[in-house]
Protein backbone atom coordinates (compact mmCIF):
# COMPACT_ATOMS: atom_id res chain seq x y z
CA UNK A 1 0.00 0.00 0.00
CA UNK A 2 1.53 3.16 -1.10
CA UNK A 3 -0.16 6.61 -0.28
CA UNK A 4 0.73 9.75 1.90
CA UNK A 5 -0.51 9.88 5.78
CA UNK A 6 -0.02 13.54 6.43
CA UNK A 7 -2.08 16.28 7.46
CA UNK A 8 -3.61 19.19 5.37
CA UNK A 9 -1.80 22.13 4.99
CA UNK A 10 2.17 20.53 5.07
CA UNK A 11 2.09 20.63 0.76
CA UNK A 12 1.77 23.70 -0.94
CA UNK A 13 -1.16 24.19 -2.43
CA UNK A 14 0.72 24.44 -6.26
CA UNK A 15 1.09 20.70 -5.41
CA UNK A 16 -1.81 19.13 -3.86
CA UNK A 17 -3.94 21.61 -6.24
CA UNK A 18 -2.02 20.18 -9.32
CA UNK A 19 -2.60 16.53 -7.97
CA UNK A 20 -6.27 17.40 -7.99
CA UNK A 21 -6.45 18.97 -12.09
CA UNK A 22 -4.34 15.72 -13.15
CA UNK A 23 -6.81 13.61 -11.30
CA UNK A 24 -9.99 14.93 -12.90
CA UNK A 25 -8.38 15.22 -16.15
CA UNK A 26 -7.91 11.62 -15.99
CA UNK A 27 -11.36 10.88 -14.31
CA UNK A 28 -12.83 12.93 -17.24
CA UNK A 29 -10.94 11.13 -20.07
CA UNK A 30 -12.19 7.08 -18.18
CA UNK A 31 -15.92 9.03 -17.56
CA UNK A 32 -15.78 10.38 -21.08
CA UNK A 33 -14.35 6.94 -22.84
CA UNK A 34 -16.85 5.23 -21.02
CA UNK A 35 -20.20 6.61 -21.86
CA UNK A 36 -21.88 2.68 -22.91
CA UNK A 37 -24.01 0.18 -21.55
CA UNK A 38 -21.09 -1.89 -20.46
CA UNK A 39 -19.80 0.93 -18.20
CA UNK A 40 -22.94 0.77 -16.57
CA UNK A 41 -22.92 -2.31 -16.15
CA UNK A 42 -19.98 -2.58 -14.01
CA UNK A 43 -21.19 -0.17 -11.98
CA UNK A 44 -22.43 -2.23 -9.61
CA UNK A 45 -19.71 -4.21 -9.42
CA UNK A 46 -17.31 -1.98 -9.06
CA UNK A 47 -18.80 -0.26 -6.10
CA UNK A 48 -18.75 -3.72 -4.42
CA UNK A 49 -14.38 -3.51 -5.27
CA UNK A 50 -14.54 -0.44 -3.60
CA UNK A 51 -16.16 -0.88 -0.38
CA UNK A 52 -13.76 -4.30 0.01
CA UNK A 53 -11.14 -1.92 -0.79
CA UNK A 54 -11.94 0.87 1.48
CA UNK A 55 -12.52 -2.45 4.23
CA UNK A 56 -8.51 -3.36 3.58
CA UNK A 57 -7.74 0.40 3.40
CA UNK A 58 -9.10 0.86 7.19
CA UNK A 59 -7.08 -2.15 8.80
CA UNK A 60 -3.57 -1.71 10.03
CA UNK A 61 -1.84 -5.32 9.87
CA UNK A 62 -0.45 -5.11 13.64
CA UNK A 63 2.53 -3.07 14.20
CA UNK A 64 3.84 -2.47 10.94
CA UNK A 65 2.19 0.94 10.01
CA UNK A 66 0.70 -0.50 6.44
CA UNK A 67 -2.14 -2.06 5.10
CA UNK A 68 -3.72 -3.80 2.21
CA UNK A 69 -5.01 -1.78 -0.76
CA UNK A 70 -6.93 -4.46 -3.31
CA UNK A 71 -6.01 -1.54 -5.82
CA UNK A 72 -3.98 -3.88 -8.21
CA UNK A 73 -6.69 -6.77 -7.70
CA UNK A 74 -9.03 -4.16 -8.46
CA UNK A 75 -7.92 -3.15 -11.58
CA UNK A 76 -7.28 -6.72 -12.71
CA UNK A 77 -10.84 -7.14 -12.36
CA UNK A 78 -12.90 -4.46 -13.38
CA UNK A 79 -9.68 -2.93 -15.65
CA UNK A 80 -7.76 0.84 -15.47
CA UNK A 81 -10.62 2.86 -15.82
CA UNK A 82 -13.08 1.54 -13.36
CA UNK A 83 -9.98 0.92 -11.09
CA UNK A 84 -8.98 4.02 -10.86
CA UNK A 85 -12.60 5.43 -10.26
CA UNK A 86 -12.68 2.97 -7.50
CA UNK A 87 -9.40 4.40 -6.07
CA UNK A 88 -10.84 7.68 -6.24
CA UNK A 89 -14.00 7.59 -4.64
CA UNK A 90 -12.26 5.16 -1.64
CA UNK A 91 -9.62 8.12 -1.44
CA UNK A 92 -12.44 10.39 -0.80
CA UNK A 93 -14.06 8.32 1.84
CA UNK A 94 -10.97 8.21 3.86
CA UNK A 95 -10.04 11.19 3.69
CA UNK A 96 -12.98 12.58 4.78
CA UNK A 97 -12.93 9.91 8.03
CA UNK A 98 -9.04 11.50 8.61
CA UNK A 99 -7.01 8.67 6.69
CA UNK A 100 -4.67 11.57 5.52
CA UNK A 101 -5.78 15.19 4.75
CA UNK A 102 -8.74 16.08 2.16
CA UNK A 103 -5.75 17.89 0.28
CA UNK A 104 -4.05 15.13 -0.35
CA UNK A 105 -7.06 13.03 -2.43
CA UNK A 106 -5.71 14.20 -5.97
CA UNK A 107 -1.99 13.15 -5.04
CA UNK A 108 -3.46 9.68 -3.24
CA UNK A 109 -5.44 9.15 -6.02
CA UNK A 110 -2.32 9.47 -8.51
CA UNK A 111 0.02 6.87 -6.61
CA UNK A 112 -2.38 4.47 -6.01
CA UNK A 113 -4.11 5.16 -9.71
CA UNK A 114 -0.40 4.54 -10.81
CA UNK A 115 -0.55 0.83 -9.19
CA UNK A 116 -4.25 0.74 -10.97
CA UNK A 117 -2.38 1.22 -14.54
CA UNK A 118 0.74 -0.40 -13.79
CA UNK A 119 -0.30 -3.47 -13.04
CA UNK A 120 -3.42 -3.98 -15.41
CA UNK A 121 -1.36 -2.85 -18.32
CA UNK A 122 1.14 -5.86 -17.05
CA UNK A 123 -1.62 -7.98 -16.39
CA UNK A 124 -3.63 -7.94 -19.65
CA UNK A 125 -0.88 -6.80 -22.37
CA UNK A 126 2.73 -7.79 -21.09
CA UNK A 127 2.50 -11.15 -19.11
CA UNK A 128 0.08 -12.48 -20.92
CA UNK A 129 2.08 -16.15 -21.51
CA UNK A 130 2.47 -16.37 -17.79
CA UNK A 131 0.02 -18.89 -15.64
CA UNK A 132 -2.60 -16.82 -13.55
CA UNK A 133 -1.58 -16.91 -10.62
CA UNK A 134 2.32 -16.16 -11.48
CA UNK A 135 0.76 -12.86 -13.82
CA UNK A 136 -1.24 -11.70 -11.01
CA UNK A 137 1.84 -11.69 -8.76
CA UNK A 138 4.31 -9.75 -10.58
CA UNK A 139 2.30 -7.76 -12.18
CA UNK A 140 0.68 -6.41 -8.53
CA UNK A 141 4.43 -6.73 -6.92
CA UNK A 142 5.39 -4.57 -10.35
CA UNK A 143 3.03 -1.98 -9.60
CA UNK A 144 3.60 -1.49 -5.59
CA UNK A 145 7.35 -1.04 -6.34
CA UNK A 146 6.55 1.55 -8.94
CA UNK A 147 4.23 3.34 -6.97
CA UNK A 148 6.33 3.52 -3.92
CA UNK A 149 9.14 4.91 -5.94
CA UNK A 150 6.89 7.38 -6.82
CA UNK A 151 5.59 8.14 -3.43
Amino acid sequence: MSHLHIPDGILSPFIWVSGYVITFVILYLILKKGESDSLRQKIPFTGIAAALMLIAMSVPLGIIPVHLSLASLTAILLGPGLGFLAVFSVNIILALVGHGGITLVGINTLVIGTEVFISSFLFRKVLIKMGIMSRTFLSVSLALIFSVALM
